[in-house]
């Protein structure tokens, strides 16, 4: 196929060269074919390049081991291979100790499935950074890492001091392979400010290594992307310089600061998910502006303060703050659209084929046929010792959606229309982002 693909562009241009040649005079015409087969050898030259590029990428893709199971089958709502797939419930795994092992090599180490070339020229131009916070599984923290990895991408993840010492040590290993992830080492104790900061000092890490990422997102370890690389930076495009931070005022649970004065600054208190995707300029402004600082000692005092911090910032027009939301948080009772996660609460009333664990819903394989055309971009929570074809599905579809990328085969995958009329895109403080 590649063969006949050079030899018609060969054909056609010598055609055109006679075809030339005859119309003019010699003198004229060898000139004109002398330019015309520089022409065609650049092109001929593009074209293996291209095509020796995206045989490269594809050999990059980790080979998915789907235990005979059909995942396309599973996301349309296949019965029949739905219970198949939950009869796995055990799938061989890497002890966390064996990533020192298997990191002292670093080129074997990166064929393992990771990225590192840009797929495209799109995403190669529109840097992302990422934030993650980990406590344990460190082989679930590999798959989201491969998952999500670009090298034009930055990476700061947050090691839980608390963490048992084969996933810090093995961490700091992966890390060391790669020279766009850094670690940070923050304790956190949940419902304290100690999340907050883990994610500022990540933030500050980021900020100060790179300077050309566009958006920083943050997520946990049982997190998983829903969409590709180059979907998420298309999304980003179209939210044109606004945050995606959802939240609300209803129930924002006021209980939380109840015994604190109002804060010193106009902020709006609001409620919203701890994990968000905001500009730059937003990044710059929590970690430089005198408004934002004074907030953070205030939040302090606070309970579960990760959960309207970065949120109240956004959501308070009077703030000034890059991409934040001018309009009011609710849209209905739920607040406006959030894209960043799908996820399920024990409270909400949606329905979870999976488990419960502190009230939020680990996702069952019966779960994934209402995520498969989500317009969220990450999936919170899976387990990969739970219902371990939950996970490998995703990763498989991940990877054929990643592998369409390559193949430049993905201009109907997402609706953009869809982002670009969010209420926070329309009515949003200017970032530097804007179209």
């Amino acid at each position: 196929m590649g063969t006949r693909k050079i030899i018609f562009p060969c054909v056609v241009g010598v055609v055109f060269m006679l075809t030339l040649f005859c119309m003019s005079t010699l003198e004229n015409g060898a000139l004109v074919m002398k330019k015309i087969v520089s022409s065609i050898y650049l092109g001929i030259t593009d074209t293996s390049r291209a095509e020796s590029r995206r045989e490269e990428l594809l050999r990059m893709l980790p080979q998915i081991n789907t235990h005979g199971v059909d995942c396309s089958r599973i996301f349309v709502g296949d019965d029949e291979e739905i219970k198949k797939a939950q009869n796995i419930t055990k799938v061989r795994t890497i002890p966390d100790r064996d990533f020192l092992r298997l990191t002292r090599h670093c080129t074997s180490y990166r064929r393992r499935g990771y990225m590192t070339k840009p797929v495209s020229d799109e995403e190669e131009r529109y840097p992302i950074a990422y934030v993650i916070q980990i406590y344990k599984d460190l082989v679930q923290i590999e798959r989201l890492l491969m998952a999500i990895y670009r090298p034009q991408n930055w990476y700061c993840i947050n090691v839980d001091l608390s963490t048992g010492e084969d996933v810090h040590i093995g961490m700091i290993a992966i890390a060391s392979c790669f020279d766009n992830i850094v670690i940070n080492s923050v304790d956190v104790v949940w419902g304290r400010i100690s999340l907050v900061e883990a994610d500022l000092t990540c933030m500050q890490l980021l900020y100060n290594k790179n300077k050309d990422w566009k958006y920083l997102i943050t997520l946990a370890g049982q997190m998983f992307p829903l969409k590709t690389n180059l979907d998420m930076v298309r999304i980003f495009k179209s939210l044109n310089g606004s945050n995606a931070v959802a939240a609300i005022t209803k129930k924002r649970n006021p209980i939380r600061w109840s015994n604190l004065p109002t804060p010193s600054i106009p902020v709006r208190l609001v409620k919203g998910g701890c994990h968000f995707a905001v500009t730059r300029g937003f990044v710059r402004y929590v970690l430089f502006d005198k408004r934002a600082r004074q907030f953070k000692k205030w939040a302090s005092k606070t309970y579960i303060p990760d959960e309207h911090y970065v949120q109240s910032l956004s959501h308070s027009p009077k703030l000034e703050a890059p991409g934040g939301y001018t309009g009011w948080p609710e849209n209905g009772e739920n607040g406006y659209e959030e894209i960043m996660r799908y996820v399920k609460w024990c409270y909400d009333g949606s329905e979870c084929h999976g488990k419960f664990v502190r009230c939020v819903c680990i996702f069952s394989v019966a779960d994934l046929p209402r995520m498969a055309n989500s317009h969220k971009m990450f999936v919170n929570k899976l387990y990969y010792d739970y219902e371990p074809m939950a996970l490998t599905c995703m990763e498989q579809r991940h990877y054929q959606w990643t592998r369409q990328d390559i193949l430049g085969m993905n201009d109907d995958r997402i609706n953009i229309t869809f982002y670009r009329n969010l209420p926070n895109v329309k009515h949003h403080i200017p970032s530097g982002l804007e179209n």
